[in-house]
């Protein structure tokens, strides 16, 4: 969509708020469509555009929030009560991946998770996480603290911006995590975990 399209959507929908703003069939159509109102604003401030062939021009990532949804089919164990926490996207930031995602898989985190996601046994990706860290400081001195101290590891997660500005999180072909693939870069040396080709039980 050109930037001209754009700036008149924008003043029409305004001028129609303006009008109708307070009847409920405007208010079904914001509820409908202002995602997208919100979005054609954001790109029209940043001045983004989209090509099939090349993507978008600048790189952007949602900004994600965590409700809690309550729902009586769902007993939440470790609450004790009924419901569950779901992501949703709130808007957008320019700039790369977002915050809150799992250090070992990439996973968008839910609720007070904030740097690893759960799944059974209890804390599974915060003890290989853990693990992996611990080898290379004392291997290699590595600290992920100190400049040019960069941990190379694979992610079963990653996420899409489509044409429409809306976050597709999809989960990648690899089906584990293998210490084989992951390595530490300090000051432009790479060295791998391990040379062996050993596997990583599967976290899902």
């Amino acid at each position: 969509m050109s930037n001209m399209k754009t700036i008149n959507l924008l003043s029409d929908y305004e001028e129609l708020k303006r009008k109708y703003g307070t009847t409920d069939e405007f208010k079904k159509f914001e509820e409908r469509y202002g995602f997208d109102i919100e979005f054609l604003r954001f790109k029209k401030k940043n001045g983004l555009k989209y090509s099939k062939k090349h993507g978008w021009n600048k790189p952007f990532s949602p900004i994600i929030e965590t409700i809690w949804i309550k729902d009586r089919k769902n007993w939440n164990k470790g609450l004790r009560k009924f419901g569950y926490y779901q992501n949703i996207m709130v808007g957008w930031r320019l700039g790369g991946l977002p915050g809150k995602r799992c250090l070992w898989c990439g996973k968008f985190l839910t609720g007070k998770q904030t740097k690893f996601c759960t799944v059974e046994p209890k804390d599974k990706h915060k003890k290989l996480f853990s693990k992996v860290i611990n080898i290379g400081k004392k291997r290699h001195g590595f600290d992920m603290k100190k400049n040019n101290h960069i941990l190379i590891i694979p992610r079963l997660y990653n996420y899409v911006i489509d044409q429409t500005g809306r976050c597709i999180e999809y989960r990648n072909e690899k089906e584990r995590i293998e210490f084989k693939d992951i390595a530490f870069v300090i000051n432009g040396n790479q060295y791998p975990l391990t040379a062996k080709s050993r596997t990583i039980i599967s976290e899902t």
